[in-house]
């Protein structure tokens, strides 16, 4: 009997042991080809690419560009001038002072702009000794950088203010009306340990340690802002940094009081869920595990997908403990994101943060001054070979079943220069445990659609089955048939 495995869904949505088989690395859903036996497709991840010039530095925490698109500003944390901004057509130029009292640990940096991009203003975290500092005529030829009396936790702008967490005390401040002046008599304190701050519309939410409150502008003169009433939730942001915007929505990884954590999105005054119960304890595991971790989270679109991007960062000095996580928020398929190293390990998703510049995607990197971007038809990660892989839900049955024959239909896309191969194993107690691997031909290059064939797999009452391509190719898993024959035993 010829049987059509699910490329997405069957058994791996539940939160049991049993259901946990499923994994995709490095692959999003798309619609299923028309004629094809299933309903969706698995298509790989665009790869990196070294967006103009790299800049010799450690990380790149933070970018932005400015709401009429013509102003990108990016931080590189460990170079000699960090502020670099792209205008128009010219690369990066470098400006303002070195920050090099700055130490750079957990703390957040965040980045702000008025809609022009004429003004900006970059916050530093917390306990770094670097005040907010404000720059100026940044899409001209010659910004200016000043610096504020207060550090900030972290800074937004709405309504020709930029509003800020003074770290000292915790109070939310802002500038006076375009400008950058603030009055140390226009304050108020949340009833929250603030963290982060997010626009939403016209609002402004304070994300805390232990909530969130919602506050808008009332036209008061002094604090121009008002707190809403009913409008607080009792979870927080997990860290400073775990926050992330798209298209008018703000996800952002939650904790509550009893420490659960959730990737949720707001949605109105409350939040709903992002994450599936496989994801939550998927965390728990990993962040209660005696590791401390701070969320990076980013969020970018591409192919017509929007997808929020989790990056864990290990506070400590092994970087093999980092892991990147991210979900299609149009179909809520999650996955793995990564790449293997010049030793071939498995190493987290280089990127830490995202910016929208013309038609680039641009990523900060996560371990070094560069910025990358999106590219839809490279199949490595900065030169570097990311793997493509699929387990696949459970096929249970009472009594054993023969599995004569597994056939995929797979696409190559773009022309590429070498062989690929596509490795299957297997699972025959519910993917707790894989035997070795087989490997079969993608076609050698030039050839576009490819079926591959299985043959003689043994026998199982509950088999899962694992894909995974790791040569340096674009890859459509488009459909996957199984020939099974059941048995009297």
């Amino acid at each position: 009997m010829i049987k059509t495995i699910p490329l997405v869904g069957g058994n791996g949505a539940g939160s049991l042991v049993e259901f946990d088989a499923q994994l995709t690395e490095n692959m999003y859903v798309e619609v299923g080809e028309q004629g094809s036996r299933s309903p969706a497709a698995l298509v790989s991840r665009p790869g990196l690419a070294t967006y103009m010039t790299q800049v010799i530095g450690t990380r790149v925490p933070a970018m932005r560009t400015s709401a009429d698109g013509f102003t990108t500003l990016v931080f590189v944390q460990g170079a000699t001038q960090p502020l670099r901004k792209y205008a128009g057509a010219g690369g990066p130029q470098a400006f303002g002072p070195s920050f090099a009292t700055v130490v750079f640990t957990t703390a957040k940096v965040s980045i702000a702009a008025e809609n022009s991009g004429a003004r900006w203003a970059i916050a530093f975290g917390i306990n770094v000794g670097q005040p907010m500092v404000f720059a100026n005529a940044v899409n001209t030829g010659s910004p200016t950088v000043t610096a504020s009396i207060y550090q900030a936790l972290d800074v937004v702008y709405s309504d020709g203010r930029f509003i800020f967490i003074d770290s000292a005390t915790g109070y939310i401040r802002h500038t006076d009306l375009n400008s950058d002046v603030i009055n140390p008599l226009n304050f108020i304190l949340p009833g929250v340990q603030a963290k982060a701050l997010a626009v939403v519309g016209r609002e402004v939410w304070v994300l805390g340690e232990d909530g969130c409150e919602v506050y808008y502008n009332d036209g008061s003169t002094g604090f121009a802002y008002a707190r809403r009433d009913g409008a607080s939730l009792d979870v927080g942001l997990h860290s400073p940094n775990a926050i992330a915007e798209l298209d008018g929505t703000v996800y952002f990884l939650a904790s509550d009081k009893s420490n659960r954590l959730r990737f949720v999105r707001i949605n109105g005054y409350s939040i709903e869920p992002v994450s599936t119960p496989f994801i939550d304890r998927k965390l728990a595991e990993a962040i209660g595990g005696g590791t401390p971790y701070v969320c990076d989270a980013f969020a970018h679109s591409h192919s017509g997908h929007s997808f929020a991007v989790m990056r864990f960062r290990s506070t400590e000095s092994d970087t093999s403990k980092d892991f990147c996580m991210a979900v299609d928020t149009g179909t809520g398929h999650w996955f793995n994101m990564s790449y293997r190293d010049a030793d071939g390990v498995t190493r987290a998703f280089d990127g830490c943060c995202a910016a929208t510049r013309d038609a680039f995607t641009l990523v900060g990197s996560a371990t070094s001054g560069a910025v990358l971007d999106f590219a839809e038809e490279l199949p490595t990660d900065n030169g570097l070979p990311f793997t493509k892989r699929r387990r696949l839900g459970r096929i249970v049955s009472a009594t054993a079943e023969k599995h004569k024959r597994l056939e995929l239909r797979a696409k190559t896309g773009v022309p590429y220069t070498e062989a690929a191969h596509v490795r299957l194993r297997w699972s025959d107690d519910g993917g707790r445990t894989f035997g070795e691997e087989h490997i079969a031909s993608l076609g050698e290059p030039g050839e576009y659609v490819k079926r591959v064939a299985f043959r003689r797999l043994g026998l199982s009452r509950d088999r899962v089955y694992e894909l995974a391509v790791t040569d340096s190719v674009q890859v459509v898993f488009t459909e996957l048939l199984a020939d099974v024959e059941a048995t009297r035993t």
